[in-house]
């Protein structure tokens, strides 16, 4: 085969998901091209370069060049990042890209979901759960809405966040873990500015912090005789 050569589909012999994911791909990148540059051809080093930008990662020209040839199909987190960057519908591109789809959970149904569940503990009608450090979970993820830390929490804590809302866990498991995000990055912007915010990191809103957000205190070392 002639050096340089561009292959066709029929070359390629992709399979029905390869061939379907690269079509939607391509698809997108011509919408862009259209909306962008008028019928003038983006190159996938553009793609990439564009893509790096608004979204603060680290693609490269291999990667996203398997997307649209049909070598590779988009892991779930690049289907996240390509639905972020062309701005459609991530349920769209999973469905594309042949990769099961569970849309996140809000703060908001964490909240909701966990005050349920904390309901129903105090009524006995969740015997093998303990709930019994939900108030402090629910104070906290509170604290996510809160005019006064939204910006400076979402700055640094919005990955993560994303990530535990879209995680497969138990409420319990999914509540506490956005809370000790939360605690820790509170404690974080305390050890940066001090005495600056009216906060106490052992307390949120009078509601003593449980055990298990407390790290463990360091043991001594032995000295040396």
């Amino acid at each position: 085969m002639p050096r340089g050569k561009r292959l066709t589909v029929e070359e390629r012999n992709l399979d029905e998901k390869h061939l379907r994911s690269m079509e939607y791909i391509n698809g997108l990148i011509v919408q862009l091209q259209l909306r962008l540059r008028g019928k003038s051809r983006l190159n996938i080093s553009d793609v990439v370069r564009m893509m790096n930008e608004k979204l603060g990662v680290e693609l490269s020209d291999t990667t996203v060049g398997g997307w649209t040839t049909g070598k590779a199909i988009p892991t779930p987190e690049s289907c996240d990042m390509i639905a972020k960057f062309f701005e459609v519908d991530p349920g769209e591109v999973y469905a594309a890209c042949s990769r099961p789809y569970t849309p996140p959970m809000t703060i908001e149904e964490v909240q909701r979901q966990t005050i349920a569940a904390i309901e129903e503990w105090k009524r006995g009608e969740r015997p093998n759960e303990d709930w019994s450090d939900g108030d402090w979970i629910l104070a906290m993820l509170r604290r996510y809405d809160d005019p006064k830390w939204i910006k400076r929490l979402r700055t640094g804590l919005q990955p993560s966040v994303d990530i535990a809302l879209k995680a497969d866990l138990p409420l319990f498991d999914r509540a506490r873990h956005l809370a000790h995000l939360m605690g820790i990055q509170m404690f974080y912007y305390r050890l940066v500015h001090g005495d600056m915010f009216d906060l106490s990191w052992l307390e949120v809103d009078g509601i003593p912090v449980p055990d298990w957000m407390i790290p463990p205190e360091k043991e001594p070392e032995d000295e040396d005789e």
